[in-house]
């Protein structure tokens, strides 16, 4: 796939899933609505998936009850992304690389790999590994990168390393049929936003 179709592909999901982009297009409208009404459409209308999830629970570490308010501001930092199983478009992160996200996973399967620095071409790889399991797409065998870890439709991702400043120490990738689909929050939004109005998250 060319760079211009990976591009558009990006945008064209993404314009298709942003689930606010229509409020905020007309804040003005939105913003002098109740709030209680403004709460009830972010929550229960266009959210209510995401918080639900167990995982955005254990994440948060909320009980039962979660405060409207706290989910109300959450909602604004939810970002559509999506991931495909092709060698262009697979890597959620990368190892080594920073990262600035974290996914919550609606839809997928994805795989947790490392490199296991045999090299394909020399045959390292060939000979040295035997289960079938640790094989993934061709384009990743090929690079030495091994499955450890299956996953679908699995709860979050990325958490640590954001929170903690770190490089992945993995590469996640998309695999299976299908894409990946998930709602980020940015590193940004969680430290300059939900952190400073809610610090006892943190």
């Amino acid at each position: 796939m060319e760079l211009r179709d990976r591009i558009e592909s990006h945008f064209r999901y993404f314009w298709e899933n942003d689930r606010t982009a229509v409020l905020l297009k007309r804040k003005e409208f939105f913003d002098s609505i109740p709030f209680r009404i403004q709460q009830h459409i972010m929550c229960k209308f266009l959210f209510q998936d995401i918080f639900t999830m167990s995982a955005f629970k254990t994440f948060f570490k909320a009980g039962k009850d979660i405060d409207a308010n706290f989910l109300y501001e959450v909602a604004f930092g939810f970002m559509p992304r999506q991931f495909k199983n092709i060698a262009e478009e697979r890597y959620i992160y990368e190892e080594e690389n920073d990262v600035t996200e974290i996914y919550f996973i609606i839809r997928g399967e994805y795989a947790i790999a490392f490199n296991s620095y045999y090299k394909f071409d020399d045959n390292q790889l060939v000979s040295s590994i035997t289960d079938e399991e640790l094989k993934g797409p061709a384009d990743m065998y090929k690079n030495g990168y091994l499955i450890a870890q299956k996953r679908s439709a699995f709860g979050y991702i990325g958490d640590y390393y954001v929170l903690s400043s770190k490089r992945s120490q993995f590469h996640y990738v998309a695999i299976g049929p299908g894409v990946v689909e998930s709602y980020a929050l940015t590193k940004d939004f969680l430290y300059n936003t939900i952190f400073k109005k809610f610090p006892g998250l943190h």
